[in-house]
């Protein structure tokens, strides 16, 4: 089956071309607008796997408001363009756009485009994912360092001996070494 298109097209002509096509390539669909879709009250209910918008100019759909909708749902999103800058290009890119093509409506491609999207998306979606976890395991490794310091003044111990200690408290309490490492140092403000 294939996954939903939520559209929104400005234009009359490439409106009907692009329902035409839907209809042709098989993709389900429905009709919005960019402004619509961030004021749902639980888009996550509605969310379609792309949506695909076609406008004149930059102008018509502002990089705000994507970046407004992949900052609380993010999914795919393609824009056709007939007229777009460079400064436009980089707003959009930098809002979370999948995919402009400026210039260039040729319906017998938006199968192509629809798919190459998804499959964009859900690999950056997984390199910021993969970026997170790495970005939370050095945190934790900084916050375990700076326990490790605080419990080798307190206690006279070792490196490794605090270490340990750190180790052996978090296993005890079912609690990650980094969450045990934040109360230490918070504990250890709070007597200072």
């Amino acid at each position: 089956m294939k996954p939903t298109i939520l559209f929104s097209c400005s234009d009359t002509d490439n409106r009907t071309t692009l329902l035409q096509q839907f209809e042709l390539d098989g993709y389900p669909f429905n009709e919005t607008t960019l402004k619509q879709l961030v004021n749902q009250d639980n888009p996550q209910a509605h969310l379609p796997a792309l949506f695909l918008v076609c406008a004149n100019t930059a102008m018509d759909i502002p990089a705000s408001q994507i970046r407004q909708l992949q900052d609380t749902h993010p999914l795919p999103i393609v824009i056709f363009l007939e007229d777009c800058d460079q400064a436009a290009i980089t707003e959009y890119i930098i809002a979370g756009v999948t995919s402009l093509i400026v210039d260039n409506f040729e319906p017998h491609r938006f199968d192509s485009i629809i798919k190459t999207a998804i499959t964009r998306f859900e690999k950056c979606q997984h390199l910021h994912l993969k970026l997170s976890d790495a970005e939370q395991k050095l945190e934790d490794r900084r916050t375990v360092e700076k326990a490790k310091g605080i419990i080798m003044t307190g206690k006279q111990l070792s490196e490794d001996d605090a270490y340990k200690l750190l180790r052996s408290m978090a296993m005890e309490k079912n609690i990650k070494m980094g969450d045990l490492a934040k109360s230490v140092i918070a504990a250890s403000e709070l007597l200072t």
